[in-house]
């Protein structure tokens, strides 16, 4: 295997470990719209790659291999620094998405947890109640039971 053969498989599986984060981030997002976005732009990251890869190939049946090679690399990295640009914005949307739910998980968690509390204290302020009762209710049987002791 050449010197160049190696440098490209190098470059293509440098390439494929920089779309791996934009794959999990794409199965994280939760609004429709910006995975559709996602999966739109991971389309178009691979239309040019392949594209580019082709260019890349062609170069070798040219004389100045090496130029043609530059070139070709240079309009790479342009169209994708463009979709990268674009991946970070849906990123940011992606990331204020996330904080938006975890406030609402917490706004959620707390209201669930006064919820709570106030079942606690009726549950309690019941019991009381119940005491209260059952208490009364023993010292108004207590002087009935002792007028019946007295009378045995």
């Amino acid at each position: 295997m050449s010197a160049r053969h190696v440098r490209w498989l190098v470059l293509a599986w440098v390439l494929a470990g920089a779309s791996a984060p934009t794959l999990t981030l794409a199965a994280e997002i939760s609004d429709p719209q910006l995975l559709a976005h996602m999966d739109v732009l991971q389309s178009q990251r691979e239309t040019v790659d392949a594209e580019h890869k082709q260019m890349d190939g062609a170069c070798y049946r040219r004389f100045l291999v090496n130029a043609c090679r530059a070139d070709v690399a240079r309009s790479w990295r342009t169209a994708l620094a463009a979709i990268k640009k674009q991946e970070l914005a849906l990123s940011q949307q992606q990331r204020a998405l996330l904080e938006q739910e975890a406030v609402r998980a917490d706004q959620l968690r707390r209201e669930t947890a006064v919820q709570q509390e106030l079942e606690r204290q009726a549950r309690l302020v019941d019991r009381a109640q119940r005491e209260r009762d059952r208490a009364q209710r023993s010292a108004e049987r207590e002087p009935d039971e002792l007028d019946r002791q007295a009378r045995v």
